[in-house]
């Protein structure tokens, strides 16, 4: 896992930490069908996200050889009450997990595909070990 590269001004004490997504090897149907993301090359596909940084989520589809015939980056949480479908219907819509569970009710055959976060080692231990020192034992006397 790359080193993680602090932002401009963090002290050079402070822990960092490298994080990387990728996609799951499959997509999901709204009724939990899992498609291997290897069966959609080929396909045109409409890939839509609404979340920080969408282009990653492009460009990690097109890593895996999918062939995105258009692509709609929307506002962060998008609430997809709004969201007009392209015209060209021969193409088949796909998005992250988290967007699928709002545009399903509009959209349900719509794909959604998984990320998965692994975080360097020793993250964890130290959240636990900043947690454990900030607790404080409740008084549940008052």
């Amino acid at each position: 896992m790359p080193a993680a590269t602090p932002p401009a001004g963090t002290p050079a004490d402070t822990p960092c930490f490298g994080l990387q997504r990728q996609l799951a090897p499959f997509a999901l149907t709204r009724d939990g069908q899992r498609v291997p993301l290897a069966g959609l090359q080929g396909l045109r596909l409409h890939a839509l996200a609404a979340i920080a940084r969408p282009e990653d989520f492009f460009a990690m589809l097109r890593a895996q050889s999918l062939e995105l015939a258009h692509t709609e980056a929307l506002p962060d949480h998008y609430n997809f009450e709004s969201w007009q479908r392209s015209s060209d219907l021969g193409l088949q819509v796909i998005c992250t997990e988290k967007d699928a569970v709002k545009l399903w009710p509009h959209v349900p055959q719509a794909l959604a595909v998984p990320l998965h976060l692994r975080i360097a080692p020793g993250y964890f231990d130290l959240l636990d070990a900043r947690l454990c020192l900030s607790s404080t034992p409740l008084n549940t006397n008052r």
